[in-house]
């Protein structure tokens, strides 16, 4: 992989379909992506608090926090081309619901991309096991949900799903004669 001299090193955090990220980021950065496959038990086993969460309101916080911690030991990420110092942006996105160990991503602006937060055990997921609460920012693709994660202490900002031009791109209007 080649490197470009002056652009920084982008971690990313994403599940096998989202190659999408990987082509928009690729303009910019240096890409290192990691990918977390989604349906593998252990990511089942992430999801549990969440999911008892939001079928059972009235279920402590702190129960479900302290069976998050039991459920979700932290992912070690390993990357073989570059050392963690050197990262400068760890970008993380959903539907990656795993807890993920940044402590030596000391150097690195983390970054986490909420996408199915409108769905409430995906959203207590991300505060529950995923911990949205570490990362520096949190990108939400759903409008109403940024006002949600601001309540727990997150920089909050907007980012729809039309990142990238190719798959969100406007269709043509033919006229007929």
């Amino acid at each position: 992989m080649e490197r470009k001299k002056d652009f920084p090193n982008v971690l990313l955090v994403l599940s096998p379909e989202q190659f999408g990220l990987i082509k928009a980021f690729n303009k910019y950065a240096n890409v290192f992506p990691y990918f977390i496959e989604p349906s593998s038990f252990i990511h089942v086993i992430h999801r549990v608090p969440g999911r008892i969460k939001a079928n059972y309101k009235s279920f402590p916080l702190g129960i479900l926090s302290l069976l998050g911690k039991i459920l979700n030991r932290p992912h070690k990420l390993k990357i073989k081309h570059v050392k963690p110092e050197d990262i400068d942006l760890v970008f993380v996105s959903d539907p990656v619901v795993c807890k993920i160990d940044l402590k030596k991503y000391k150097n690195a602006v983390k970054a986490y991309w909420s996408q199915d937060c409108v769905y409430q055990s995906t959203f207590y997921t991300q505060l529950l096991s995923t911990k949205v609460q570490d990362y520096d920012i949190i990108f939400c693709a759903h409008k109403p949900y940024l006002e949600c994660f601001k309540e727990f202490g997150v920089k909050t900002y907007w980012l729809p799903f039309a990142y990238d031009p190719m798959q969100a791109r406007i269709q043509k209007v033919y006229m007929w004669k």
